[in-house]
């Protein structure tokens, strides 16, 4: 589901939370060749947290960011 909102004037799209984490789980499953194990393993960048226990407390984008980290500069 898409919430609406008003910016200078215009509408834009947000999506709500939850289809923002399906959609962030979706995209890593898809790019990370073990993907489905790296959403359930601790990671020293998320405090110790796993991506998926991240993702769930609402820190879609710390795992964004280190999605995108790992895919483009290539830390793990």
């Amino acid at each position: 589901m898409r919430e609406q909102i008003n910016v200078c004037g215009g509408t834009v799209r947000k999506m709500d939370p939850k289809h923002r984490a399906a959609e962030l789980r979706k995209e890593i499953v898809e790019r990370l060749s073990q993907g489905e194990d790296w959403l359930h393993t601790g990671h020293p960048l998320l405090g110790g947290l796993t991506p998926d226990q991240a993702i769930e407390s609402g820190d879609i984008e710390a795992v964004r960011n280190l999605l995108g980290s790992i895919l483009y500069i290539g830390i793990s």
